[in-house]
């Protein structure tokens, strides 16, 4: 008894000794969404700052694939030692029901670290579709059924996900079709290929302004302050709609809590910082602190969300 109490003792030494000093060394951070989109932007964004404050660099390794299960994935079997992290997105906790044969668990293989942002999506259709608001898109689509199309940046991802709840809460016979990414999806919306896209602000209001693409209204159950003029869906006709995607980083499982602490408390003091939040905000992100045990929980009730939404709504990968 004695002996396994002083090798407790040392364990909990070890562990605390390691987080005073950590980082030590350049810490790998993989995102499985491509270089140049949102996820890639906040984690650059993000990690800049935290990379500065600790003292070593944050390495963003882009990994896209599989509506973000590739990079996912890459993460899973590292050393749990605070040196290897992954972004999760929204689509991680679709995917655990879209695909169903995961080489992977989100709550048994990691460790939630910090949540980061949170991005509503907002409606746009393009100009040739004769509405002008969610109630004339309908009530188009219901005389019209199958003639629309949706883009989505790919299967699992937000718009996917978003545009089966919205067929499932308003009856219509919409047609999905996936591409590589979302700007291959907005180039053939404004090209007029697909009809109706559920987006994300920063790539497609320049082209609202532009006049290339038509905005109807915005997923989250509040309108937002980056465009308030913006209706909700929910108040357009589709009451109780609310999707709002996020942001954040995990930890292989096992990663010693004081790490995940430390790395918790940069993290929140980074996207709550006035340089982050102003580049959120031009974004159309909001920040978003929790602490690990929050995040997880937050993981855990979109699973469990998503799973009904998708079983609901019979969406599958195309």
């Amino acid at each position: 008894m004695h002996m396994t109490r002083i090798l407790l003792a040392a364990m909990a030494f070890a562990c605390t000794a390691h987080a005073a000093d950590y980082p030590t060394k350049p810490v790998r951070l993989i995102s499985p969404a491509p270089a140049g989109g949102n996820a890639d932007a906040v984690a650059r964004t993000v990690f800049e700052r935290v990379g500065s404050q600790m003292g070593q660099p944050f390495v963003v390794e882009n990994r896209p694939g599989a509506g973000g299960n590739i990079g996912t994935e890459m993460a899973v079997g590292q050393p749990a030692d605070g040196y290897t992290l992954v972004e999760i997105i929204t689509a991680n906790t679709i995917n655990a029901t879209l695909y169903p044969n995961l080489k992977f668990d989100l709550t048994r293989d990691f460790t939630p670290v910090a949540l980061a942002a949170e991005m509503p999506l907002i409606l746009v259709v393009h100009p040739s579709v004769p509405a002008r608001t969610v109630k004339e898109l309908i009530e188009y689509g219901r005389k019209n059924p199958g003639k629309l199309n949706y883009a989505s940046a790919g299967n699992g991802t937000g718009g996917h996900v978003a545009a089966e709840l919205f067929k499932t809460m308003t009856g219509l016979d919409i047609q999905h079709v996936p591409y590589k990414g979302a700007t291959p999806a907005v180039t053939d919306l404004i090209g007029g290929r697909v009809e109706m896209f559920f987006d994300g602000m920063p790539s497609a209001l320049q082209h609202v302004q532009s006049g290339r693409l038509r905005v109807l209204a915005i997923t989250s159950s509040k309108r937002s302050a980056t465009i308030p003029d913006v209706p909700t869906v929910a108040e357009s006709g589709v009451p109780g709609f609310d999707v709002n995607l996020w942001l954040g980083f995990m930890a292989p499982a096992g990663t010693p809590p004081d790490v995940v602490g430390k790395l918790n408390a940069a993290v929140n003091e980074a996207v709550q910082s006035a340089g982050v939040r102003e580049r959120f905000a031009k974004m159309g992100l909001e920040p978003a602190p929790r602490t690990p045990e929050q995040f997880g929980a937050l993981i855990k009730s979109e699973i469990a969300r998503w799973a009904t939404i998708i079983k609901q709504s019979g969406a599958k990968v195309d």
